[in-house]
């Protein structure tokens, strides 16, 4: 029989209900109920609550706070981090296109913190989430955090909000600068696996296409089950904002830039890389020399 589980948890002084009845199993007729456990409670703390009365609603709001609350900081190490290691060809010619998207999720991630909707759960959080509900799927670790499981596909974010005291994911968040009907068609299909596999979980959400200005979902994909969020700023916009990151911003003074440290562990690695749109060789000093911008991180600025 199902085992229905009502979680309390403390989360910035307040308290969160989420209600959680999960039936696991290849045969139907095969239920395993799952319980609450300390993983699950730390993966549902994580659940960052809005910041009313701070809408970031224009580009320059939303750009600044993603500078200010620290996410350059964080993006530069992974992507430092990241290009040290060992890296497959696919991933070291691409790399730039994964900054780029990284960048867009980490920033369409905290607009949507900012909706005041509900509590919203990181991209990190969500996975944990999932490796909860999917006890058995492998882990499969990726360049700059775009981490999954196999054979399972992992959304982006989830949003909460209170039902009869309580909490339930309400939309199942994908954050993307795709505009191809495959994309929202593969998105789509697999949404409604997870409603039909997890009915009193995902039984009452939508799925949210969160994308640039000027990309339309509903061109692609038209269903009652699909909501879209526009963040403030459209492709080219993003684009420049990570070009300008990518080569010309450091956190303090003395460190390469993500281009710089990208040349010197991977130019001899791959021959082209695609840069704004462009397709330029790396041996050809590709990234252009300009004035470094020097943004603080937040312990610099602390210390002085």
């Amino acid at each position: 029989m199902h085992e229905c589980v009502s979680l309390r948890i403390n989360l910035n002084n307040m308290h969160w209900f989420f209600g959680i009845r999960v039936a696991l199993g290849v045969k139907r007729d095969k239920i395993t109920a799952i319980k609450a456990d300390k993983r699950l409670r730390a993966i549902l703390e994580g659940a960052d609550p809005t910041e009313q009365g701070k809408t970031l609603d224009d580009k320059v709001k939303l750009f600044d706070a993603f500078l200010k609350s620290g996410g350059f900081y964080i993006l530069y190490n992974r992507s430092i981090y990241d290009v040290s290691r060992t890296m497959s060809d696919e991933d070291a010619t691409g790399f730039y296109k994964l900054f780029v998207s990284r960048l867009f999720e980490d920033l369409a991630y905290l607009f949507m913190q900012h909706r005041g909707i509900g509590p919203v759960l990181s991209q990190k959080d969500t996975l944990d989430f999932f490796r909860w509900l999917y006890p058995g799927a492998q882990f499969r670790p990726r360049t700059l955090g775009f981490d999954t499981l196999a054979g399972i596909t992992v959304p982006d974010g989830i949003l909460l909000e209170e039902q009869a005291g309580i909490y339930r994911p309400i939309m199942v968040g994908e954050y993307t600068l795709a505009a191809r009907e495959e994309y929202f068609q593969h998105k789509f299909k697999a949404f409604k696996k997870r409603k039909t596999d997890f009915e009193m979980i995902f039984g009452n959400s939508q799925l949210l296409f969160v994308v640039p200005e000027g990309i339309e979902p509903s061109k692609f994909i038209d269903n009652p089950d699909i909501s879209t969020e526009y963040v403030p700023f459209n492709r080219k916009e993003i684009n420049d904002f990570a070009y300008e990151l990518f080569n010309d911003t450091i956190p303090e003074k003395g460190l390469p830039t993500v281009a710089e440290h990208f040349q010197r562990y991977k130019g001899k690695q791959v021959k082209t890389v695609n840069v704004n749109g462009r397709t330029d060789t790396t041996n050809a000093d590709i990234f252009f020399s300009r004035p470094r911008l020097v943004y603080d991180s937040p312990e610099n600025q602390s210390r002085k």
